[in-house]
């Protein structure tokens, strides 16, 4: 289901790790499966809490792909080109997010 709805969100422009990661969570066990009785087949299949620690090793994976696929995409004069903006845009997000973090604390 992933990869057929990965291969429609391409041809209207949006990238398909977004998809990947919106499926998973529509069918991990956060949101599906409290929509199940526990011992059904579907519980099963939305990978439900008895799953998690055996695939952790594999969600690490995972996300290292996930990862070494985004930083394929970059290109040099790319960021060259865009790298002021992103630092600005990127500290400006950790500074925010310190600070409401900080009032939230305090």
């Amino acid at each position: 289901m992933s990869l057929a709805l990965g291969r429609l969100a391409a041809r209207a422009g949006i990238p398909r790790v977004t998809i990947y990661l919106l499926v998973g969570l529509a069918m991990g066990p956060q949101v599906a499966l409290p929509l199940f009785a526990p011992d059904s087949a579907a519980a099963v299949l939305l990978l439900g809490p008895a799953t998690r620690e055996p695939l952790a090793a594999i969600e690490q994976l995972a996300v290292g792909f996930i990862l070494f696929g985004v930083g394929g995409e970059f290109r040099f004069r790319d960021f060259r080109r865009l790298g002021p903006r992103v630092l600005v845009l990127s500290g400006s997000e950790v500074g925010l997010t310190a600070l409401l973090v900080g009032l939230a604390v305090f």
